[in-house]
């Protein structure tokens, strides 16, 4: 059996997961800003991880949520920070 324990730097994700990550990364690849047909296709996958996560927080319809996708916990961190410093 094997035990890891260093979750917090990285974890072996879902199956189900990966195999979204790389149909995105493969085939879905457009560039969700973008009116074409590949845009459109990638911005369905953030509007439906939208309201995956809304639903799993309980949100309703009517709530206003907005969300921040970053690119790295690094990016995360940093904005984070400066949202609570002084202006």
């Amino acid at each position: 059996m094997e035990a890891y324990f260093d979750n917090s730097a990285t974890t072996r994700v879902f199956d189900s997961v990966k195999d979204v990550v790389v149909k995105v990364m493969t085939e879905d690849y457009g560039n969700a800003a973008a009116k074409h047909l590949k845009g459109v296709e990638a911005e369905r996958y953030i509007r439906e991880a939208k309201s995956v996560i809304a639903k799993s927080l309980k949100a309703q319809e009517k709530q206003k949520i907005r969300f921040i996708l970053e690119n790295s916990a690094n990016e995360c961190h940093k904005n984070g920070l400066r949202g609570l410093s002084p202006s």
